[in-house]
């Protein structure tokens, strides 16, 4: 159990879902779910580690996403890494709740990247179009590029030459930018705790 309406369960071939559905965490687990219709929304393969959302997001906020991603899902050539949901939530929820609390950061907009990919760009701007009415919010500009590295990095089945040269500057890249972080405040991060996973995925 998550909460009462989220919960983790297997289905009748071993395979871990997430179960999103009215009052399916409620009660004493576990149970068999026999009435099909109880389920919302299900997700399947998503890394473990991104279960700590489940707690902190709100429902409506996953479901909204999902939404997103069903949409945008037949327009993109490839298939979408299934934890994307669950990653572009957690972007989401945080744009939002800091535009509420008037935490305004200017986050830079890359024409480099809107001309390198220029349909993943489009369905970013439409995601934050539909945020924005979604959530009476207005999110800079700049998000349309975060989203498009989002949607960029979710992308499977495209194979590069370079992609382990491209995974090992970032490796290289990720280490340097913590060890900036660690020099600045004086601390360690523990590289084993969610938070830290959550860092290296934005």
């Amino acid at each position: 159990k998550i909460n009462n309406n989220v919960a983790i369960g297997v289905d009748g071939n071993g395979h871990e879902v997430v179960l999103f559905g009215k009052g399916i965490g409620f009660g004493e687990l576990p149970y068999s779910i026999n009435d099909m219709s109880k389920i919302e929304r299900s997700f399947y393969d998503i890394d473990y580690r991104y279960y700590n959302l489940l707690s902190e997001i709100p429902e409506n906020m996953f479901l909204f996403t999902s939404r997103i991603v069903d949409a945008i899902e037949s327009k993109i050539d490839g298939n979408l890494n299934p934890n994307l949901v669950f990653i572009l939530a957690d972007h989401i929820n945080f744009a939002v709740t800091r535009y509420r609390k008037g935490m305004q950061i200017s986050l830079p907009y890359s024409y480099e990247i809107e001309f390198e990919y220029p349909h993943l760009t489009k369905l970013a701007k439409w995601i934050v179009k539909n945020i924005n009415a979604k959530y009476q919010v207005c999110l800079d500009k700049g998000e349309v590029t975060s989203i498009t590295m989002h949607l960029l990095n979710a992308l499977e089945g495209k194979t590069n030459q370079d992609d382990q040269q491209h995974q090992s500057q970032i490796t290289r890249i990720i280490k340097n930018v913590t060890k900036i972080i660690e020099d600045y405040f004086g601390i360690v991060l523990d590289k084993n705790d969610f938070n830290y996973f959550r860092f290296k995925i934005h």
